[in-house]
């Protein structure tokens, strides 16, 4: 697989910039699965990743969004939170963040990276052999240890079993929903996926864990039961119920939260709050209902069920939805009323998904698809999904193909514009995050009038 950095920063230290030029580089040589690196250049930096206490959250489908409740709420209780996922949306940074609570995020500054960064270099010159995800892991690692951070959140890259994450000497482990995901590395069944994401489970480390399909739950089962580490599992030893106002209450392990307005939109995000609330109590138990509430209702995660409105423009939803499962939770989340009347969908996917699937949950929402591709070498050509979102899916409306972005997204504002109703934008948090960054200004303000403006 590919990841990288993404697009070059405009303002930025010169030592930054260097470093940034570094990884893209290092990025394109692509990546392979293994521990042997990653545990060679921890000790040989004196094992940053037993520094602090840690949380390592794995997963298909929510690990983001459950990891950022989790460092919510332990940023509430007034811990100084580190916390590390990926990708990132817009800026590399983005995937090491610290919180604490009068703070919300906020990434790591430039100085910071190349002090890490140069810390890694006296171990692994030209940082030696490692990928990409490897080096940002390490990097997060070492910065969380200079940081000196009461406890950090690690969320997996791909699986658990061989991803660089793994060798964290996690205190509390979270496994969130499973499904068929990067089955060319995972594994074809939801059991071999289960068996890769279930490695997040460690010997006496506390086990919290979403529900999910009876084969799977066997399989974490037993990796549990080798490795005696007791599992709370979600619609078993704890709980929630999901309103239609938005609302939810929560049956936690020793108390009950109710009418939960969760600051994150969507049925399935109540799921991931659940795990997020269950695993802070396990971390500390004395967290009062006033921190858990706080936390949930306050966690900022963006381009995940976003949506950005602007007075006397549509509004445009954001969310990655980047495989079948999570694009059939997004499409019953569409039918919520706050996002009422016809949805013009700017959609881009990688090539290693299940497009078909996908077009076939979103398509009955759509009222047209302006197809383009995500900024990834990885991209699927938006003329491919137009083929399977007629022959699979049997879509009959308004079809458009461009590769560019920010084309197809002007495209679908001016339809919404003169026929109402609002944009959509998913298939991948690469695109995603190079919509939000043209939608979005530093300072966090809409701007759809600037991205009309600039294409009249």
């Amino acid at each position: 697989m590919l990841d990288g950095p993404g697009l070059k920063p405009v303002k930025a230290s010169e030592a930054y910039l260097r470093l940034h030029e570094r990884l893209d580089v290092l990025s394109r040589a692509g990546s392979s699965l293994g521990l042997e690196r990653v545990y060679q250049l921890l000790g040989a930096l004196g094992h940053p990743e037993r520094a602090v206490p840690m949380v390592h959250v794995a997963g298909s489908n929510g690990k983001g969004s459950t990891s950022a409740f989790l460092a919510t709420i332990l940023a509430k209780s007034g811990r100084r939170v580190g916390l590390f996922t990926s990708p990132h949306l817009i800026r590399l940074k983005e995937r090491i963040q610290f919180l604490t609570d009068s703070e919300g995020p906020q990434p790591l500054t430039d100085e910071a990276f190349v002090r890490a960064a140069q810390l890694l270099e006296q171990v692994a010159p030209g940082f030696s052999t490692a990928t990409f995800f490897e080096v940002m892991t390490l990097l997060a690692l070492i910065s969380f240890r200079q940081a000196n951070v009461d406890i950090a959140v690690i969320e997996a890259g791909l699986g658990a079993r061989l991803d660089a994450t793994r060798l964290v000497e996690a205190q509390v482990a979270v496994l969130t929903d499973l499904s068929l995901e990067h089955t060319e590395i995972l594994g074809n069944t939801i059991e071999d996926i289960a068996r890769e994401e279930g490695a997040v489970v460690r010997v006496g480390c506390p086990l919290i864990m979403a529900d999910g399909p009876s084969v799977a739950m066997k399989v974490v089962d037993e990796l549990a039961k080798a490795a005696g580490a007791s599992v709370s599992r979600l619609g078993r030893d704890f709980d929630l119920v999901a309103y239609p106002d938005g609302l939810f209450d929560f049956h936690l392990r020793d108390r009950s939260l109710e009418g939960v307005n969760l600051s994150l939109v969507g049925e399935h995000q109540g799921r991931n709050a659940a795990l997020a609330l269950n695993a802070a109590l396990t971390i500390d138990p004395h967290i009062s209902d006033n921190v858990l509430r706080a936390g949930v209702e306050s966690t900022s995660w963006p381009g995940r069920m976003e949506c950005i409105r602007q007075s006397g423009y549509p509004w445009v939803l954001l969310d990655g939805a980047h495989n079948p499962h999570a694009s059939r939770i997004f499409a019953r989340a569409l039918s919520m009323d706050s996002f009422s009347g016809p949805k013009y969908f700017v959609f881009g996917v990688l090539k290693d998904k299940n497009v078909a699937e996908m077009v076939e949950a979103l398509a009955p929402r759509a009222t047209s698809f302006y197809l383009t591709r995500p900024s990834s070498a990885r991209a699927r050509a938006p003329q491919e999904i137009a083929q399977l979102l007629q022959d699979v899916a049997g879509f009959t409306g308004r079809i458009d193909v461009s590769s560019s972005p920010l084309i197809s997204l002007v495209r679908a504002l001016k339809q919404a514009q003169a026929e109402g109703g609002g944009v959509v934008v998913c298939g991948s948090l690469y695109l995603v995050g190079y919509i939000r960054a043209q939608l979005v200004g530093e300072n966090g303000q809409p701007m759809l009038h600037a991205v009309l403006g600039a294409a009249q």
